[in-house]
Order: C-alpha cells, then structure tokens, then sequence
C-alpha cells in the first residue's frame, strides 16, 4: 500500500503556502483502491504539519478536478463519435472529384471514384466508405477510457472510504532540509515572476533555471512530488523564453508590449498550474464540456450534411434524385412500385438546391439537350471468330424527364437506351434476313436444297437494302414503345455503317452466334 502524500511548502510564485503532491501516484492509489486496496494518507510539513482542514479543502478540490477532467474527455469523444460520420459522408460523395487527380490512370481513377467498387463489389466500397469512421471512432476510444477512469476516480475522491482513510499529520526532516535549501531560490523566483513581463526572455530564462536547480534539489532529498512540479515549471518557462525570445527579435512598434503580454499570459499559466495545489479558491469545472463536444460534433456533421447534400441544376439540365424509399422499394421484395414516395425524383429548377447526400440517395444531372447515341447489330457471323457489325449513330432529346429517371437510374441511361435499340435492330436485321430467305425460296425452289447459297444471296439482298431499312428503322422509332416508354423523342438524322469482320470481343458477340 502505498498513501497518498501531501508537502506543505512556500508557494515558488506567490505569498502563501501549497500541499504538493504527486498527481501520477494519487491517480494510481485510487485506483488501487478502486480494486480493493486499502487507502492512507500522509500530509507532510516542514516545521508543522498541515491542518486536516487543509488537507480536506485540497482533497476536494483534487475531486472537483478529476470530475473537470473526466467532463473534458467526455466532451472530447462525443466530438470524435460524431465527427465519424461527418468524415465518411465527405470522402463518400468527394471521392470521384478526388479520382480527378488519378485522371492519367483510368483504372486507378475508376477505382478511388467507385471506393473500390469496380474491383470488390459493394463489400469492398461499404469497407471503404467506412475507414474515416472507424478512425475516427479509434481516437475516440482513449477519452472515452479516460472519462470513464477520471469519473470512477473522482466519485471515489468525494465518497465517505476517502474521507475516512485515515490520515498520519507530521513534520518531516527531509522536506525541512529542502525548505531549507530552497529558501533562497523560492525568494528569487517570487521575485523574477513580478518582473516577468518588463524582463522578458532574459527574465523566463532565469526563472526557467532557477526551477531546474530547485527540481534537482527536491530529486536529492527525494521528494518525487514536489520535484515533478518543479520540473513541470522549469519546462514551461523554458519554452516560454523560447517564445519571448523570438518576439524580441522580430522587433518592431508593437514587439515591447507583445513581450509584455506574453510575459504576463506565462505567469498566469505558472499560477493556473499550481493552484492545483492550493487548500482553497475555485476549480474549474468544466460542465458545459461534454455540451460542448456534443454541440461541435453535432455541427460538424450538419455542416457536412449541408455540403454534401447541396447541388445545382445548370440550365439545360435536370437532375434525377433516388430518394431512400425508392431504393428500399427495390430492396425490398414486394415492395411495390416506384410510385408516390418511392419514386424517382426530378429537379428542373435552375439553382441551388439540397437534398440526403450519398449514401442515403443517388443523384445524377441528365442533359435536356441533344445527346448521341450509338447503336450495335450483329448482321452475320463470316468466320469462327468474326462477325459483320452494323453501327448505327443517332440522335435523341428526353421530352420525359420523369420517364426517363426510370431507365436513367445512375447516370448510364444513354448507354440502356443505346442497348434497348440495339436490341431492337438486331431483330430487325435477323427478320429481314429471314424474310429474304422465305422470298429467295418462293422465286426460287432449287435454292432450298443448297442453305449455305440461299443465305448468302439473302444476305447481299439484305445489305443492299441496308440504308433503307436503318432509315425506316430510325423513322419508325418515333411512334414505338421502346422510345415512348423512355421518354425521348429520336432525330430522323442519322448515320451507319457496316463493319465487316470483327471479333467477337469488338462486335459484342458470342463465338458460334
């Protein structure tokens, strides 16, 4: 068991006297206690021993102070709980803007745009997606642990088995022989800090040593206390003259009451640490800390939702929003359809406007203007690997918008259109074959014993007619289901072409098709 001990001795900065104590060693007996360990205390005067009411006054403030300290941890993970989230909605929706950097190297770009979505699937994007938070929820792991601890210690500090512990009051001989030797350097020190501010660095440098003398004097008589305070002032003061130091030299109209100023700011910070020390005067408290940090974060994560959540819709353009019910609809067997709520949601008016950012919601901006779109046919197969494609390029305008965001569902609506009519043609081009054959039959009966002759004939017929029934293809698009059903309206300009002898990897097929 080891007690907690208290030294009375003169204060090194002021009039009147401190009970020193070794914070480190406190915190470690009561949590020695905490587990069970029995609890003493020694309070420790150089010609007389301290009052048990000073004793009492310091302990509670010692309570007061571990209470400060765990509502401060408090404050400082709820800020870091909430910043999480905040940090996973900005690399979530900024990701592709950063992949921007990565633009040389499309793989590389596509993979930070996605999260790493195009190479692990949504497993790989959501663990992406997630690192900011989990680091995040990592450092606020620690305060967390300390608030707890200081808030277990401090309820131990102010009940009734602290009080109760019994306390040994006497005068002890080596801490008279440290007062002793110390008088002298608390003298000059009380002096140096009422002239701080007038002298400056030089003034911080001599106080700095006289600290660093009075530390290793408290080290000889082993005071460990009282020795951890006094290095806590020599470092302090050392860095303060670093500071003042530097301001001397920048010189300049304002630099002698900038000294001045920090000069004052150093003694102030000297005597805020020590007042841990003093039997009485106010502690602070610290009650709006965990507010505080519920409040930052809280704001924080409004704010990223703000910024996520903004966009704007250009002239010439709408922007398709996939609200939540939406995609739980689609999740969701039986669900329903896409209707009311769960709809698909069209933004037309120019201007700012918010909305859920990702991953709550999907949105994309679609051109209302003139898009292309190329079509693809297979028109026959001339070898074991290679094909004759007919390509077809197009134009089409959304006359539809609310149509169109339900084949448009994220952003690669062009591309669905583009498969849909291709689809189209190449059941076009396989009937007109097919009616060429039946044709060629009819004219010709001898030709149905050589299938190898006949196709080829139908096929020559077909490709001479290639252009009248791409433009009777593209002038019946206008009144069929499939553009009606997509909501665009089709241009009658087009242009093809027949490319003979792709492979099937270029001509979108299968080998033996």
């Amino acid at each position: 068991m080891t007690p907690v001990t208290y030294y009375k001795l003169p204060h090194p900065l002021r009039d009147g006297e401190l009970l020193f104590y070794d914070a480190d060693a406190v915190s470690r007996a009561l949590d020695d206690a905490r587990r069970g360990a029995p609890l003493a205390r020694v309070a420790l005067g150089a010609q007389s021993p301290p009052e048990e009411a000073e004793v009492r006054g310091l302990e509670g403030r010692l309570g007061r102070g571990l209470r400060a300290r765990s509502r401060a941890a408090w404050g400082r993970a709820l800020w870091w709980i909430l910043l999480g989230p905040a940090l996973s909605l900005l690399w979530i929706n900024f990701a592709p803007a950063i992949a921007l950097i990565f633009s040389p190297l499309p793989p590389l770009e596509a993979l930070v745009a996605s999260l790493g979505a195009v190479a692990g699937g949504t497993l790989l994007a959501t663990a992406v997606a997630l690192v900011p938070l989990v680091w995040a929820w990592r450092r606020a792991g620690r305060p967390l642990d300390e608030a707890r601890r200081w808030g277990r210690l401090a309820r131990l500090a102010a009940g009734r088995r602290f009080a109760a512990a019994p306390l040994r009051r006497t005068a002890d001989a080596e801490l008279q022989a440290f007062a002793a030797a110390s008088a002298g350097l608390v003298t000059k020190l009380r002096d140096q800090a009422s002239q701080l501010p007038e002298r400056g660095a030089d003034g911080a440098a001599e106080m700095a040593q006289l600290a660093r003398e009075a530390y290793r004097l408290a080290q000889r008589h082993r005071l460990a206390g009282v020795a951890g305070t006094y290095h806590d002032i020599y470092a302090g003061f050392s860095a303060a003259e670093q500071r003042l130091a530097r301001l001397d030299r920048a010189g300049g109209v304002l630099a002698e009451r900038k000294v001045a100023g920090e000069g004052q700011r150093v003694r102030r910070q000297a005597a805020g640490a020590l007042a841990a020390f003093s039997p009485s005067g106010p502690v602070r408290s610290r009650l709006l800390a965990p507010l505080g940090g519920l409040l930052a974060g809280l704001a924080a994560l409004a704010g990223t939702l703000l910024l996520t959540g903004m966009f704007i819709v250009l002239p010439g353009q709408a922007v398709i929003v996939d609200p939540p019910a939406a995609r739980l609809a689609r999740l969701v067997p039986g669900a329903g359809e896409e209707t009311g709520e769960g709809a698909r949601q069209v933004v037309r008016t120019e201007g700012f406007h918010w909305s859920w950012p990702r991953p709550f919601v999907e949105r994309h901006a679609v051109t209302l203007g003139e898009q292309r779109v190329r079509l693809r046919a297979i028109f026959r197969q001339n070898g074991p690997n290679s094909f004759d494609v007919l390509f077809v390029e197009m134009r089409f305008r959304i006359n539809n918008v609310e149509r169109w965001a339900q084949l448009d569902r994220d952003g690669t609506g062009a591309a669905a259109f583009g498969e849909r009519l291709s689809t189209v043609l190449q059941e076009l081009l396989q009937q007109q074959r097919q009616e060429a054959r039946q044709a060629l039959r009819q004219q010709n009966p001898g030709l149905a014993d050589d299938p190898a002759q006949l196709g080829a004939r139908a096929d020559q017929l077909v490709e001479q007619r290639l252009e009248e029934i791409v433009r009777a293809f593209v002038a019946a698009l206008s009144e069929s289901g499939a553009t009606r059903d997509a909501g665009v309206q089709v241009s009658q300009e087009h242009q093809s072409r027949l490319i003979r002898g792709l492979p099937a990897a270029l001509a979108g097929a299968t080998p033996g098709e």
